[in-house]
């Protein structure tokens, strides 16, 4: 009774229930009955923030699955840790565990779970900067998920990789084709009843709307996906979607209802300890800042995010905090020193092939237009020159060092 209680109360995402049931029913499983449920513990835990506890559940499956040579349990512990990892940002231990996984289950002789390993290691090279390498496992995640006997995890595994391919195409600027990728994702995951699977896909859908100038819909996406994250219990995505509802908001000069969000989503990556969203957030609110014209409070936000990013190697929240502080240099009366951090933050986008979204140019250009003019044509570019020729390290120094 308790198990069954457990999974209905899973599978309905009254997630405190499930927790009490799933540990209530433990002492009563044998070890083969424990694998199941102790990996569906551990992502219950995982979907409300627990990450500390849901790491433990999946070591414990992985030590039982290698004492019972359940290669597929193997896989999917193996899995789970590694993308735990990914969320709090430790991307090359996140790796490994992601290499073990793809092993197990080739061991295993299932290309859905190597489909899936394939997009989750491409969602690491993406938050990397590495674009071409993102976008090889994504069409390996593809290949692989076609070869699947499984229909329902055939798709499964066709509508991650999908997503991934068009996060690829959003940051380098194909947003028709991103949104074309989305939308194939998202009618896979309606087609499964995949609730957890269909909030980041409106997510998306939303960010490719507000970069193609179209500010109700992506309202309306924003909106429809953050009430799923809130019905699922799934703060890391809540935050998530929380930023990106911001930024909209700041970008309507909606300010109170954007610092609202904003707050709310850099308080829940704290909670949780999500580097990367952490360092989102704070860039976010320093726009908000900057456009409110509070550049201390700006610099404050985007220098701590600056040294987070750089333990992290977050490369493309580094070009983009590198590009804002300039940004406020040039608001401050430091033309040089706004221009030099444009041209870092610039050389570090073409490295990646990273395509900055053109009403962050406008934004960009708008806001450096006061140091073009002191400097003149000339000394301008000559500034610039000096910040392209820094290294992502010498430039986050400068940045970071006055």
């Amino acid at each position: 009774y308790l198990r069954k209680a457990g999974e209905a109360a899973q599978a309905a995402f009254a997630n405190t229930s499930a927790i009490d049931y799933f540990q209530r029913v433990l002492p009563l499983l044998s070890d083969e009955e424990l694998v199941e449920v102790r990996l569906r513990l551990g992502q219950v835990l995982d979907l409300v923030g627990q990450w500390q506890e849901a790491d433990e559940q999946y070591r414990l499956v992985l030590n039982l699955a290698e004492k019972l040579g359940n290669v597929s349990a193997q896989g999917e512990a193996e899995r789970s840790i590694g993308w735990l990892l990914r969320k709090q940002g430790d991307f090359a231990p996140a790796h490994e565990w992601l290499a073990k996984a793809r092993a197990s289950f080739e061991k295993a002789g299932d290309p859905a779970g190597v489909s899936q390993v394939c997009a989750d290691t491409g969602e690491i090279y993406r938050l990397q900067g590495m674009y071409i390498e993102a976008e090889g496992c994504f069409q390996e995640g593809l290949k692989q998920a076609g070869m699947a006997a499984d229909g329902q995890r055939r798709l499964a595994a066709q509508a991650q990789a999908l997503k991934g391919s068009g996060l690829v195409a959003m940051q380098q600027g194909a947003h028709p084709r991103a949104r074309t990728f989305f939308e194939r994702g998202l009618a896979i995951q309606r087609e499964l009843g995949n609730k957890p699977g269909i909030g980041p896909l409106l997510n998306n859908l939303g960010i490719v709307a507000r970069n193609l100038g179209e500010p109700d819909v992506a309202r309306r996406l924003y909106e429809e996906c953050l009430a799923s994250f809130r019905e699922l219990g799934d703060r890391w995505a809540m935050c998530i979607s929380l930023n990106n509802k911001g930024c909209m908001l700041t970008e309507l000069r909606e300010f109170d209802s954007a610092r609202g969000a904003l707050e709310e989503s850099l308080a829940i990556a704290r909670q949780l300890g999500h580097g990367q969203q952490i360092c989102i957030s704070l860039n976010s609110l320093a726009d908000l800042c900057l456009d409110e014209g509070a550049c201390s409070a700006a610099r404050r936000a985007l220098e701590e995010s600056l040294s987070t990013c750089a333990r992290l190697n977050y490369r493309p929240q580094i070009a983009y905090a590198l590009a804002s502080l300039g940004c406020i240099a040039s608001a401050e009366g430091q033309p040089e020193r706004a221009l030099r951090l444009s041209g870092a933050s610039d050389a570090l986008c073409q490295s990646m092939g990273m395509t900055i979204q053109p009403k962050d140019r406008r934004r960009f250009d708008r806001l450096l237009e006061p140091a073009r003019r002191l400097l003149g044509p000339e000394r301008a570019a000559a500034a610039y020159a000096e910040g392209q020729a820094m290294s992502m390290e010498e430039a986050i120094d400068y940045a970071l060092g006055g």
